[in-house]
Formats: structure tokens, C-alpha cells, sequence
């Protein structure tokens, strides 16, 4: 299974300190994607130790996890939910904290995991 991650999932790995990463890997992902809009939104909204640290992480277990950066092309799409969509539409499973996006998934058919109680759950 490949899931592809949202910004606030990546933030609870920093804010809650929970390996989201491992807890990806045991609910069974063995392909982690995250698009780089993502890392340039994470970038905006955290405090730039947080994200230094959070990038120096992931490049060091880009191997151990199975974590992958990828660009996409934006071609129309106006927001980072719209291309989570997009990348959802191609069979990946999207990992987000938000309720909204959740919504929007769960309206087009798409796989969403989140976070409940320190483990990976699928809406």
C-alpha cells in the first residue's frame, strides 16, 4: 500500500512526538510519499527548528521507511488538498489530520487514514 502525507500529519510526528513513520510501516504502508508542496507548507507554518529538525529526520530515514519526495504538477489544481486528491485518485491513501479534506475524500471515494489514539486508522 502507498500513502502519500498531509502537512498536519507530518506536524503531529514533531508537536505530539509520535513516530508517524513507524506507525505507517506497521498499519502496513511500504511507500511513504511526500509531495513537495507539502514540505514548502510545512515550512511556512512551523518554526524554522521544527522544520529543520523534521527535514533532517526524514532525510535520514529516507531508506528505513520507504519515504519518498515527489513533485507534481500543479496543472490547474489550486491547493495542497487538491493535490492530495489527485494523488488519492491514483490509489494512494491519504494521511491527514483535517476534517475538512477527510470530508472531501470521503466524498470522491478515496482512502484516508488519520490519527486516533497513537495509531493509523482508516475512515
Amino acid at each position: 500500500m502507498k500513502v502519500v502525507l498531509d502537512t498536519n500529519f507530518l506536524l503531529a510526528f514533531f508537536n505530539y512526538k509520535i513516530n508517524i513513520f513507524e506507525l505507517l510501516r506497521d498499519y502496513g504502508f511500504v511507500e511513504i510519499i511526500i509531495l513537495t508542496d507539502v514540505l514548502e507548507e510545512l515550512k511556512r507554518v512551523s518554526r524554522k527548528e521544527n522544520y529543520e529538525s523534521i527535514l533532517e529526520w526524514i532525510s535520514k530515514n529516507l531508506d528505513k521507511y520507504r519515504i519518498r519526495i515527489e513533485k507534481i504538477e500543479k496543472k490547474g489544481l489550486a491547493t495542497i488538498d487538491d493535490l492530495l486528491m489527485k494523488m488519492g485518485e491514483k490509489g494512494y491513501f491519504i494521511a491527514t489530520l483535517d476534517k475538512i479534506l477527510i470530508r472531501k475524500c470521503k466524498k470522491k471515494g478515496l482512502r484516508v487514514v488519520t490519527l486516533h489514539q497513537n495509531k493509523v486508522v482508516e475512515v
